[in-house]
């Protein structure tokens, strides 16, 4: 539901000032690299997986 937020409130930005607000985007981003790490099951998670984790980041 936040990163819905975020995603909307860029939107909303975007079309009154019509330009791309990096702070939001960046933010946004970072909520949904939380909520993977956050719900991210590490019993049923390889190494290699971890691995590509690293650098979605």
């Amino acid at each position: 539901m936040l990163i819905a937020l975020e995603l909307l409130q860029n939107i909303t930005a975007y079309l009154r000032k019509h330009y791309v607000q990096l702070e939001l985007v960046i933010v946004t981003s970072l909520t949904a690299v939380a909520r993977k790490i956050i719900l991210l099951d590490l019993k049923s998670v390889s190494g290699v997986q971890l691995l590509g984790l690293r650098w979605q980041c």
